[in-house]
């Protein structure tokens, strides 16, 4: 856990290296609110409204039986996206009361459905757990399959469980009609998001779904989405065939398959309309509603305004790629030009500044990193961590005999 003078260090380290991210621009024309507790909470505190709304967020668990090098590595993957989980269920409680959380707590065909340690730490912040198995893994083959180190093949289950929602409806419909819950629009997010202020669903009628974009390219992102969960039960059957056919190959797993069924002419990363226009539309409801990205799909890359903020997406650069930057500016691995231009560039941009790259730490090539993405990066690690230290205290509180 970093302490709350690194983004100081930081601010100083940036004016130092004549860096252009200038932190006192920053909070002039961006100021970040501090939105996680500095003191322990003892107990769980009561919604501060009734919840109106069902949120729907999924993360899977941890496989066993894998060989020690991908057990290691799936094991501190999957330790990552349960912290970040529970960083977004405290913050949901104490900031978005109108929210009713549901954790889709996903299981291989090959695990028995029990819950453990982290859906038991899932319900004493608030959550209700729900035990599943995807309805069509067996479909999933092993040709759609992520790679996140050489040699490592898995299905990611997590990446497709929103498309699974409308199956557990039916089994929900009373639970909640008797919560006053919204009987089929809910919000579905990532795990890895942090609640800034409260969310409500849209006041516009919602035929299909609402989600943001990518912000790099005019393709959907599907990591915080509204949706209308009786279009998705009308539609499945189609939906599934379709996938089915195509072997889940889809070039953004679960959002290139939302966004080829229900319009497949708009433009997809990494193919043009002409391409996209081949895909057969046979959704009878069509199209979505845009989310406003600054308030729904807030990401630190990104020049938000920040106090407009609601759900924070951390989209991309995760916070242990925040914490590789700082252990690499520490360690001094952080390389000069990832401050700034350097002197006696040739003119071919190989000295250009570069925020991140050459750094030791990962690095995407199509997300553009607008001049604040430090400071507020920094800021949202801060808050991060702090929320997991205070949601750790609190489930470690209730747990005590």
């Amino acid at each position: 856990m970093y302490p709350e003078s690194a983004l100081r260090w930081v601010c100083a380290a940036a004016a130092s290296n004549h860096s252009p991210m200038n932190c006192t621009h920053c909070d002039q024309t961006n100021p970040l609110p501090d939105i996680a507790p500095l003191h322990p909470i003892s107990r769980l505190p009561p919604p501060a409204s009734s919840p109106s709304l069902a949120w729907f967020t999924s993360v899977t668990k941890p496989e066993e039986g894998l060989s020690v090098d991908n057990r290691a590595y799936r094991l501190a993957l999957s330790l990552r996206t349960l912290d970040s989980l529970r960083v977004a269920l405290l913050s949901a409680r104490l900031h978005a009361p109108s929210l009713a959380p549901y954790v889709v707590y996903l299981h291989t065909e090959e695990q028995p459905l029990a819950h453990d340690a982290f859906s038991r730490d899932a319900q004493r912040l608030g959550a209700r757990v729900l035990l599943h198995r995807l309805t069509f893994a067996s479909r999933l083959t092993g040709r759609r399959k992520t790679r996140p180190v050489p040699g490592l093949k898995h299905i990611n289950y997590g990446t497709w469980a929103r498309m699974d929602l409308a199956q557990l409806l039916p089994a929900l419909a009373g639970e909640m009609a008797a919560r006053r819950l919204h009987p089929h629009v809910v919000l579905y997010t990532n795990a890895d998001v942090i609640f800034q202020a409260d969310v409500r669903r849209p006041a516009a009628p919602l035929p299909t779904f609402a989600a943001g974009s990518e912000g790099f390219s005019a393709s959907l992102n599907s990591g915080v989405m509204f949706m209308n969960l009786s279009t998705f039960q009308a539609e499945w059957g189609g939906m599934l065939a379709h996938a089915v056919r195509k072997d889940f190959r889809f070039s953004m797993a679960e959002q290139a398959w939302l966004q080829e069924w229900f319009d497949p002419e708009r433009r997809m990363s990494g193919g043009g309309r002409r391409r996209a226009a081949r895909v057969a539309n046979r959704s009878s409801h069509r199209g979505w509603l845009s989310l406003d990205d600054e308030a729904f799909n807030a990401r630190a890359w990104r020049h938000a305004a920040a106090r407009r903020a609601r759900i924070w997406h951390w989209h991309g650069y995760k916070p242990a790629d925040v914490r590789c930057w700082l252990d690499a500016m520490v360690s001094g691995a952080w390389p000069r030009r990832a401050w700034r231009d350097l002197d006696g560039c040739d003119g071919r941009g190989r000295c250009r500044y570069r925020p991140v790259k050459d750094s030791g730490c990962r690095w995407f090539s199509r997300i553009e990193l607008a001049p604040c993405y430090l400071h507020t990066y920094v800021h949202l690690l801060l808050q991060h961590e702090r929320f997991l230290w205070l949601a750790n205290h609190l489930c470690n509180a209730s747990a005590d005999p």
